[in-house]
């Protein structure tokens, strides 16, 4: 067994890392001390101290991992040091939970992608199979308008049974916006691998199978994110192929989308819009009720966490904390019952202040003028594409989901993110290795 675990640990590690990120909140799932633990936490624990007591856990690699690791752990201590301050003090505590789990896949992600010889390929391979159960799961979803028991179908007790949210699939993510953030790093993978011409015609498929399961969600963010990922890609097989410099790229860019808007414009300036399928769901079904509009709404929670950070004079309302205090009616913005800020940049900010947010900031910083110069240096390759693609869905994907800090997928996808851009830093700057 030992020897079997010596040679195989690797494998078995990242597999199993992927399997429960994927489904990892429906397996094992029970409370600890006010913090649910599943079969994702539970593998990142147990890894952890494997990869320890083994002599393999490293906490960063290069510069960028080890930049991000510190900024990380002050984040921790200021998280803790506002107990003393913030409201409600349990919140607080399952905050710093995590956070802790955040770090926990940071350190993961670095200790075992330095064990593989090509860990992209090794990830993708895994996703890849674990995607032909995600699918699967979504076609019978869709077409029989069953799910998975989670909140998400408590929700839709609530609507009449042809509601259209009936039909909209969400596997294991609890939440339509959840699956849309796993499928926009889905894309972002599986086009890194299409790019290294690995597995191409079975990735196509199933990239092809990831938009259209986003375009199913109706995931607005998740159209921007693709829109980008278009315009890069349109982008990227110019500069490949025709020669073009990073000027020429620019203007490309900026023609499209001349080209784009006055497309869109001249559409809908002279066609008229109609779902005849939605209209007659709505006049039939849904029963009028005098909710907030979705933009307003989360326009409101954002107004909100601006008013909470000003009373705080910059330093964060304290670890968990917005909740609290939108439960306790300190938001001068209605907000219809909803109490999560929906935005994570208003999470940070509103929680952990100026301080931790202008230290996320140039962590991102970093990340990007690391990718600049690399780029200068060897020309725009497939490698500055993905860490470009990845670093668009997290900006904008962090965005969707009601809430940042206890989302797996958000430190998955920023952990990707600070490993490939230290293979950034390894490849194209031995001096800074």
């Amino acid at each position: 067994m030992n020897s079997f675990l010596e040679k195989y640990h690797k494998q078995i590690l990242l597999n199993l890392f992927v399997i429960t990120l994927i489904g990892g909140s429906f397996m094992l799932e029970f409370h600890f001390f006010g913090v649910d633990l599943y079969a994702f936490r539970i593998l990142l624990i147990a890894s952890l101290v494997y990869l320890f007591f083994t002599g393999r856990l490293k906490l960063f690699h290069n510069k960028a991992s080890r930049y991000t690791f510190f900024f990380m752990v002050i984040w921790l201590i200021y998280a803790a040091l506002s107990i003393f301050w913030c409201i409600d003090k349990m919140a607080a505590y399952r905050d710093i939970m995590y956070l802790l789990f955040g770090i926990a896949t940071l350190i993961f992600m670095v200790s075992i992608k330095h064990g593989f010889r090509d860990f992209e390929t090794e990830l993708v391979t895994v996703w890849m199979q674990a995607f032909f159960v995600v699918l699967a799961v979504s076609v019978w979803e869709i077409n029989t308008a069953n799910h998975l028991v989670s909140n998400f179908t408590h929700r839709l007790h609530e609507l009449k049974p042809f509601h259209n949210l009936n039909f909209v699939p969400v596997f294991t993510f609890d939440n339509p916006n959840h699956f849309a953030i796993f499928l926009c790093l889905t894309i972002a993978l599986f086009v890194g691998l299409i790019l290294k011409n690995s597995k191409v015609a079975l990735l196509t498929f199933l990239t092809s199978c990831s938009c259209f399961l986003l375009h199913i969600l109706s995931a607005r963010l998740g159209y921007i994110v693709m829109f980008i990922y278009v315009i890069m890609l349109l982008l990227f097989y110019f500069y490949k192929n025709r020669g073009l410099h990073l000027q020429s790229m620019k203007q490309t860019f900026f023609k499209v989308i001349f080209i784009f808007v006055f497309l869109m414009a001249g559409i809908f300036a002279t066609h008229k819009v109609e779902n005849v399928y939605e209209e007659k769901i709505l006049e039939t079904v849904i029963e009028p009720d005098d909710r907030l509009p979705s933009s307003v709404l989360r326009k409101n929670l954002i107004m909100n966490g601006y008013d909470f950070f000003i009373e705080s004079k910059g330093m964060g309302v304290g670890a968990g904390n917005y909740m609290s205090y939108t439960q306790q009616g300190k938001g001068k913005h209605e907000t219809d019952g909803i109490d999560s800020p929906h935005c994570w940049v208003v999470e940070v900010l509103t929680q952990y202040g100026i301080v931790i947010g202008v230290l996320f900031f140039l962590c991102f910083m970093y990340f990007i003028k690391v990718l600049i110069s690399s780029a200068r240096k060897t020309g725009f390759q497939r490698e500055h594409l993905i860490l470009t693609l990845l670093i668009s869905c997290y900006i904008f994907m962090s965005n969707s989901n009601s809430i940042f800090m206890p989302l797996p997928l958000n430190w998955t996808i920023l952990s990707l993110i600070v490993v490939f851009t230290d293979d950034l830093l390894e490849t194209n700057s031995p001096e800074n290795a």
